[in-house]
Formats: C-alpha cells, structure tokens, sequence
C-alpha cells in the first residue's frame, strides 16, 4: 500500500495548488459538528483526538491548505476502500480504549501528522549538517 498512500499524497499536493485558500478552514470547519456529535454519542470517541491533531498540524505549518486537501482525500479513499471490503478499521482503538468508525471520519489527520514529523526531521537534520 505504500505506493497508494505516495500517489494520494502526490494527487493532494497538485489539488491544494490549485484550489482556493477559502478550503483551508472551510474543512476544519464543517467537519467539526459531524467530529463532535459522533465523540459526544460515543460512535467515534477516536476521531476526536485525530481531529486535535489536524488542528495542531494545521497551527503548527505553512501547508494548512495541503493538509485540509489531505484530510478530505484520505477520507475519501477510506470510504471507497471500506465500503467494498477491501479493508476495515478495527471498532476498538487497541491501547487506548477509544472506538471508531469503519473508516475513522478523521484518519486524513495520519497523512497531517506524518507529513509534519517529515518535514520537522528533514529540518533539523539539514541544520545539524550545516552546523557541521
């Protein structure tokens, strides 16, 4: 799957280049009615969390509008994935006693959060190599 999540990325990339900056918070913005209810009924207590983080990973960088583009792909694609039986997510969260839907509402949050730790460690290794 590895080259799937690439070219997702790849599509999420070329699409936040070309959409209008008003995607940026509109995302954030209609799903977190759709975040809150589902925590507040107990179907997705996961999506809570992940959807901190793609605020945080939206706070904490200059790529707001690809992470709001991500967030939309990804789910998308999990939808199209589960819906068929291609995969499925796991009800329980293991470890943390958290549940989630098939598929989590928030999982684009992953692609966020992975992203931010890329380009954070790719940061620091170039300035301990300059530093050198």
């Amino acid at each position: 799957m590895p080259p799937g999540h690439a070219l997702l990325f790849a599509l999420g990339v070329t699409l936040a280049a070309r959409l209008p900056h008003w995607i940026t918070w509109a995302v954030p913005l209609a799903a977190a009615p759709l975040i809150v209810a589902l925590a507040w009924t107990g179907s997705d207590t996961l999506g809570a969390p992940l959807f901190a983080l793609l605020l945080a990973c939206m706070a904490l960088s200059r790529a707001r509008k690809l992470y709001a583009v991500m967030f939309m792909l990804a789910l998308a694609m999990e939808i199209y994935g589960t819906a068929p039986g291609n995969w499925a997510w796991h009800g329980d969260v293991p470890w943390l006693g958290l549940n989630t839907l098939n598929p989590p509402l928030a999982a684009g949050a992953f692609y966020c959060v992975l992203d931010l730790l890329v380009v954070v460690t790719t940061s620091l290794l170039q300035r301990r190599l300059v530093a050198q």
